[in-house]
């Protein structure tokens, strides 16, 4: 799945943590389990379903995130 580095650049993560928050208070509010949001983090899985959650939550629109999420998971790939 990839290295830290990769993984600390993922756009959730980075947002997640610069905001103090954990995975577990990330799912509270996305009506999700914390295993998934560590999936999504390790890229294990994408959160389709909850994209437009996860925009609101960051504050960012729906195409943008999806747009960051697809390169980071396309550099993820290559690695």
């Amino acid at each position: 799945m990839g290295d830290d580095g990769f993984v600390e650049n993922n756009p959730l993560r980075r947002w997640r943590r610069a905001r103090g928050l954990t995975q577990a208070e990330v799912a509270r509010m996305l009506r999700a389990s914390a295993k998934s949001v560590l999936d999504w983090e390790r890229g294990g899985i994408v959160p389709t379903k909850h994209f437009p959650a996860l925009a609101r939550l960051m504050e960012m629109d729906e195409p943008r995130l999806r747009g960051a999420w697809t390169r980071w998971r396309d550099r993820l790939r290559v690695a």
